[in-house]
C-alpha cells in the first residue's frame, strides 16, 4: 500500500479501537509539545488486520492547547521514584507511588509535618516496562493534604516544571501501557466472576429430577 506523504502510522494503544475509529472516520489527535499540548483533526485513511496499526491524515492545522492534557492512572508498580526537596534534608520517611501522568506524579510520604505547595523537588524516575535510563526532572509541589486528622502520611501532588520531552513520551507510553495491562486484568475478572456467578444454574439445571 502507497501512502501519501502527510499520512503518520500508529500504534493503536486501546484495545478494542475507540468507537468512531473506522476508516474515513475523523479522529482528533492531541500530542504533547514543549510548551503545552496541540490538537489536530485527522482522518483514518487505513486501518491493519488486527487493528492495531492505524494510518492516519492531517486535514486541519494544530491548535495549541494552553493547558497540558495528559492522561493519569493509579499504579502500585512498575516505577520507582526517588524525591528530594530542594534545601530540605530528610523532611520525609517512606514514599509509595500514588498516581502518575505525563504532567506529574502523586505520591504519598510519611512525615512530622506537611510540605508546602510551591516547594521545589528534584525527581528521580525509573520505569521496569521501559528499558532507558532513569529520569531525572524538577517539579513543584501543587497541593498537600494528610490522610485524616493526626495522621503522619500525606498525599502530594507534584507537577513537573522541567523535564526532557523525550522522557516525558516515555511516561506517557508507560501510563499507556499500564492502563492497557489494567483494562485485560479487569476484562479476566470479569469474565471469571461470570463463570463463577453461571455455575451454580449450571449444577441446579442438571440435578436430576
Amino acid at each position: 500500500m502507497v501512502l501519501q506523504d502527510k499520512t503518520i502510522i500508529c500504534k493503536a494503544v486501546e484495545r478494542p479501537l475507540i468507537h468512531g475509529c473506522e476508516v474515513g472516520g475523523i479522529l482528533t489527535v492531541i500530542r504533547p509539545t514543549s510548551d503545552g499540548s496541540c490538537a489536530m483533526s485527522v482522518k483514518v485513511v487505513a486501518i491493519g488486520d488486527k487493528a492495531e496499526i492505524v494510518a492516519i491524515m492531517p486535514i486541519g492545522k494544530p491548535q495549541r492547547i494552553q493547558r497540558r492534557v495528559f492522561p493519569r492512572i493509579r499504579t502500585d508498580g512498575g516505577i520507582q521514584v526517588r524525591l528530594q526537596f530542594d534545601n530540605q534534608v530528610n523532611r520525609y520517611k517512606g514514599l509509595k507511588i500514588y498516581d502518575v501522568s505525563g504532567g506529574g506524579i502523586g505520591v504519598t510520604i510519611y512525615s512530622r509535618n506537611p510540605i508546602e505547595a510551591g516547594h521545589s523537588a528534584r525527581l528521580e524516575i525509573e520505569l521496569n516496562s521501559i528499558k532507558s535510563n532513569k529520569i531525572k526532572a524538577c517539579g513543584e509541589i501543587v497541593h498537600c493534604s494528610s490522610k485524616g486528622s493526626g495522621s503522619s502520611e500525606y498525599l502530594l501532588g507534584i507537577k513537573f516544571t522541567e523535564i526532557d520531552q523525550r522522557d516525558q513520551h516515555k511516561i506517557v507510553e508507560f501510563v499507556a501501557e499500564e492502563q492497557r495491562r489494567q483494562d485485560e486484568q479487569d476484562q479476566h475478572q470479569k469474565h471469571l466472576d461470570e463463570q463463577k456467578a453461571s455455575k451454580p444454574q449450571q449444577e441446579e439445571t442438571a440435578k436430576p429430577n
